[in-house]
């Protein structure tokens, strides 16, 4: 493995104003999919309880009914 690289990269992202940048919107990105996995975990824990319809918890989390039985 070359070190070098992996030095030069880690020292972008870390130190360089554009590598931070670029960083903080991918944490961001992995922050909103995280928030969105958990809100369809929670949604299809619901309809498999019967406190939920399919067709409500599609529409909480504004996808078509097709969509969310994929989780199911």
């Amino acid at each position: 493995m070359n070190y070098d690289v992996l030095a030069e990269r880690v020292s972008f992202f870390k130190e360089k104003k554009k590598g931070v940048n670029q960083m903080c919107e991918i944490l961001d990105e992995v922050k909103e999919e995280g928030k969105n996995e958990g809100k369809i975990e929670l949604l299809v824990d619901l309809v498999k309880t019967g406190v939920l319809s399919i067709s409500e918890a599609a529409k909480k989390i504004k996808m078509s009914e097709e969509e969310f039985k994929k989780y199911l």
